[in-house]
């Protein structure tokens, strides 16, 4: 049986337990992040350390030590295969919790849909990665039943914000395009490599307002980018197909942050 690490304790995943009073269980208070783990090895793993310490200032959550959170978890994924995972740093109030589970890979383009609720780029929480996700699994399901397997969020100002799990980039006139942070986005970790191999690779990249409106009827190619899914194509947006797919922007970066990752 595989471990998981839990204030402080390793134990088989089976043993471990968090009490009814936790936060995380009754009010959705709580942080987390989502490392890709290729070959034993967790990718980025410093990048996501630093974002999980911003996500616990934000939210007023302990700030957990990095250096025993590295032990940590080489301790979780010293009892599993080197193989394909995920792994799953979690800190609440009560709570720091390390588990990893097998990741497949992901498909190799997909849909997306826009959705009807608003990301607010003002919340208190915005652009952090907190447990209380229940937005984001209906946003989901909405996108399931109409065929896609992402959703897309705008923000109150009417602007492309992010997906339910995932950053998107889009190709306008030969340029490269990404909502800023200002949009209430998460700060992701692919996607900030994304920024900085793009422009290594004298890509023309621009972190700027792209109105919802605009996004299906002018985007000549698009990618979404998570820590599971590096740089994924997206072939169609809501009713319209992508002339593109996958571009040669999106082919270019799929390369280089798959080579950057291993």
């Amino acid at each position: 049986m595989a471990n998981v690490w839990i204030n402080g304790e390793v134990i088989p995943e089976g043993d471990a337990s968090i009490p009814i009073t936790d936060r995380s269980f009754q009010v959705g208070h709580g942080v987390f992040e989502t490392i890709l783990v290729l070959a034993g090895k967790p990718v980025f793993l410093e990048e996501h350390l630093t974002r999980l310490g911003e996500a616990c200032a934000a939210a007023q959550l302990p700030t957990p030590d990095s250096t025993a959170l590295r032990k940590a978890v080489g301790d979780v994924l010293s009892s599993h295969p080197p193989d394909r995972h995920r792994l799953r740093i979690q800190v609440t109030p009560q709570t720091m919790l390390i588990s990893a589970i097998l990741a497949p890979e992901p498909e190799g383009m997909l849909d997306v849909v826009t959705v009807p609720w608003p990301r607010n780029e003002r919340a208190a929480l915005a652009g952090v990665k907190a447990v209380s996700y229940a937005e984001n699994i209906l946003a989901l399901d909405y996108a399931h039943r109409r065929g896609a397997r992402e959703a897309l969020f705008g923000n109150t100002r009417g602007d492309l914000c992010e997906g339910a799990t995932t950053n998107v980039f889009a190709v306008f006139e030969g340029r490269l395009c990404t909502p800023p942070l200002a949009s209430g986005c998460l700060p992701g970790i692919t996607r900030a490599v994304v920024l900085r191999l793009g422009e290594s690779l004298g890509l023309e990249i621009l972190e700027k307002e792209i109105p919802m409106k605009h996004l299906s009827d002018l985007a000549e190619e698009m990618f979404l980018t998570s820590s599971l899914r590096l740089v994924q194509p997206v072939a169609r947006i809501d009713s319209k197909s992508l002339d593109r797919a996958p571009g040669k922007i999106t082919e270019l970066l799929q390369i280089a942050v798959s080579e950057a990752s291993s």
